[in-house]
C-alpha cells in the first residue's frame, strides 16, 4: 500500500431496505481503489435486509453488526466506535457510489490538505438522475459556513457550500470525530445530519468543497424521511434548540429566524398532508401558534423576504387556514416540478 492510499471505513445503517440494499453494497465492492472497509449496521430489520447483506460476507472488508432497533442515529454511533479508517464517509441503503468515488477523494486527500470534503451528487428516482446545484466555493471561513448551514433551505444567494443538512456526500477525518468524541444525538429524528456536520465543522481548520459527482441520492418514497408523521413540536423544538446553543455565538437573530422557520415548515408539511380532516389541522395550527417559539419569531419584523413576512403575519394573526392552503400548494407545486425533471 502507498502512502498516498488513505484507508476509508464507510458506515451504512440498515433496516428494511431489502429492495435497494445490493445495489448499494456493490457500489463500494466495485470501487477502483481497494483500501477501504464497510460497515453495515443491520438496525433490526424484519425484512429480508440481512439475508441480502450475507452475499456479501466473504468479503473480508465487509461487517455486518446485527443490533436491536434503535434508530439511525444509534446505528452511525456504533459504526464510528466500530471504524478503523483514516477517514470516514456515510453511505444509505437505499443509495450509492459512483464507481471512482473512493480513488477521486483519494487523489484530492493526497493533494489537498483538508479536515472537511464535500463533494457533489445526483439526485435519482425511478425514472430520473440529475445532477445536483452545482458548488460553486472553494472556501469559506467557519462563521460563513454556519451561518450557510442554518439557512441552507431558505439561501438565495449564488454562492452555493453544497448540501450541508446530510452527512452522505462528505468525508469526515475520524481523528477529529474520535478526538473530540463527536456523535449523533440519538434523541433527534430530524436533522441529526445537521447537528453533526455543525459539531464537526466547529473543530475543523480547512473546509474544501469538490465539483465532483460522487454519490448518487435516491428518493426512496418508502424511507424513513417519508413515512415520518407529525408527533407534536416537541422535536422540531428539540432540534432548534440544540442547534441554536453550539452556533448562537456565530449567528444573529434573523438567521435563527431563516433556520427556525425551516423546522416549522417540516411540522406544517407533515400537518397538512396527513390524512386528518380539514377541521383537525386547523385545530392543530391554532395550537402551534401560542407557542414560545412562534411568539417569539413572529412579534419581529427580522427579515424583509416576503414569505418570512406572510408566515410572520399570518402566526401573529392565527391565520390557520391561509397557512394551510399555502403550504399544500407550495408542496404540490414543489412535488410537481420535481417529477417533471
Amino acid at each position: 500500500m502507498s502512502k498516498n492510499e488513505f484507508f476509508f471505513s464507510i458506515i451504512m445503517p440498515v433496516y428494511n431496505c431489502e429492495t435497494y440494499i445490493e445495489r448499494a453494497i456493490e457500489s463500494v465492492c466495485n470501487q477502483d481503489y481497494s483500501n477501504w472497509e464497510l460497515l453495515i449496521i443491520n438496525d433490526g430489520s424484519t425484512d429480508n435486509s440481512r439475508e441480502k447483506c450475507n452475499k456479501f460476507i466473504r468479503d473480508k472488508r465487509i461487517q455486518i453488526i446485527d443490533k436491536d432497533n434503535s434508530g439511525v442515529s444509534d446505528s452511525r454511533n456504533i459504526g464510528i466506535f466500530r471504524s478503523r479508517g483514516r477517514f470516514i464517509l456515510f453511505l444509505d441503503a437505499d443509495d450509492w457510489l459512483e464507481n471512482n468515488c473512493l480513488s477521486y477523494i483519494n487523489m484530492y486527500l493526497a493533494n489537498h490538505k483538508t479536515d472537511f470534503l464535500v463533494f457533489n451528487y445526483y439526485e435519482c428516482s425511478q425514472s430520473s438522475r440529475n445532477m445536483a446545484r452545482q458548488i460553486n466555493c472553494s472556501y469559506s471561513n467557519l462563521k460563513d459556513i454556519i451561518r450557510f448551514d442554518l439557512q441552507q433551505s431558505q439561501w438565495k444567494q449564488r454562492t452555493w457550500f453544497g448540501n450541508l443538512h446530510t452527512v452522505w456526500g462528505k468525508c469526515f477525518n475520524a481523528d477529529i470525530i474520535r478526538n473530540y468524541k463527536i456523535c449523533f444525538d440519538r434523541n433527534l429524528s430530524i436533522g441529526e445530519d445537521m447537528y453533526f456536520n455543525l459539531l464537526y465543522i466547529l473543530h475543523c481548520n480547512v473546509l474544501n468543497y469538490a465539483n465532483y459527482y460522487l454519490y448518487n441520492h435516491f428518493d426512496n418514497s418508502d424511507s424513513v424521511m417519508h413515512t415520518l408523521r407529525w408527533n407534536g413540536l416537541s422535536q422540531s423544538n428539540y432540534y432548534f434548540d440544540v442547534v441554536e446553543r453550539i452556533s448562537n455565538q456565530y449567528v444573529d437573530e434573523s438567521i435563527l429566524f431563516n433556520f427556525w422557520l425551516e423546522t416549522a415548515e417540516i411540522d406544517w408539511k407533515k400537518i397538512v398532508f396527513s390524512n386528518n380532516s380539514l377541521s383537525w389541522k386547523k385545530t392543530i395550527f391554532q395550537r402551534i401558534f401560542n407557542d414560545e417559539k412562534y411568539q417569539r419569531f413572529a412579534k419581529k419584523g427580522l427579515n424583509v423576504k416576503f414569505k418570512n413576512r406572510f408566515y410572520a403575519f399570518a402566526i401573529r394573526n392565527k391565520l390557520s387556514l391561509l397557512l394551510i392552503v399555502f403550504t399544500y400548494l407550495r408542496y404540490t407545486k414543489q412535488s410537481f416540478l420535481q417529477r417533471g425533471r
